[in-house]
């Protein structure tokens, strides 16, 4: 067959868009290439490097260049980063040019792929970013409801994200707003499950941003059991061409 765009995987942190994409470049008989390695070619710096010294923003705008340049290439398959499908402009260009492939796995600390993610996650503060966005936002309900049968009681909140990062009491609480209002959220609910022990045993969130609906569910107490991500809609995604 002849390709006629490029094949870009999307996914987060250990989907395996890496080790898919070389498989599928040879089956396909076309090139590979990882956005990630060729912005840290352009740069001459690792990808935490970057972030580390120049931020967030000035990463992402390099990715986009990167990618840009990459999708104007001859078709190949392409591994992109993590975050580089939330960025908007990155996003309608990979739409435009090429089949997007959005690939799902679970997250499992005994797997090589998603252990570094889970590691990740493992070391967040649930339970001060719940205390955070609830001191912003309003408690719409609780109540007792168990997890897998261990005891818990669940609250759920409502956050206005542009009045929340407005009346945020410290510049953590904002650290945590502003990446969602830069990409267009504008309502937050959440609810999280906190067992007898006052930990934090299972949190969920969904939110719209830029049209798409995104919801996630993240079982904190299990990393056996998947994390359950859903987005985008299945019109910014397509199937492998015939």
């Amino acid at each position: 067959m002849t390709l006629k765009k490029t094949v870009a995987l999307v996914g987060m942190m250990g989907a395996g868009k890496t080790s898919i994409g070389k498989r599928l470049a040879a089956r396909l008989e076309v090139a590979f290439f990882d956005a990630d390695h060729e912005i840290e070619a352009a740069a001459h710096s690792s990808v935490a490097e970057i972030f580390s010294r120049y931020g967030e923003p000035e990463f992402r705008r390099l990715e986009r260049s990167v990618i840009t340049r990459l999708l104007h290439d001859k078709p190949h398959v392409l591994a992109t980063g993590g975050g580089a499908y939330m960025n908007d402009a990155t996003r309608a260009l990979m739409k435009e040019e090429a089949f997007t492939i959005w690939l799902k796995a679970p997250i499992d600390p005994n797997n090589p792929q998603t252990a570094e993610f889970a590691k990740i996650i493992d070391q967040v503060d649930v339970s001060k970013q719940f205390e955070q966005f609830k001191s912003v936002g309003t408690l719409k309900g609780k109540a007792e409801e168990p997890v897998d049968g261990t005891p818990a009681t669940r609250y759920d909140i409502a956050v206005d994200v542009d009045k929340a990062l407005a009346s945020a009491p410290d510049a953590e609480t904002k650290a945590q707003l502003e990446p969602l209002q830069q990409a267009g959220v504008k309502n937050l609910d959440m609810q999280l499950w906190i067992d007898q022990a006052n930990l934090p045993i299972q949190f969920k969130t969904a939110f719209s941003a830029q049209g798409q609906q995104i919801s996630a569910q993240v079982k904190l107490k299990d990393w056996g059991a998947p994390v359950t991500v859903t987005a985008p809609p299945a019109d910014q995604t397509d199937d492998l061409p015939n």
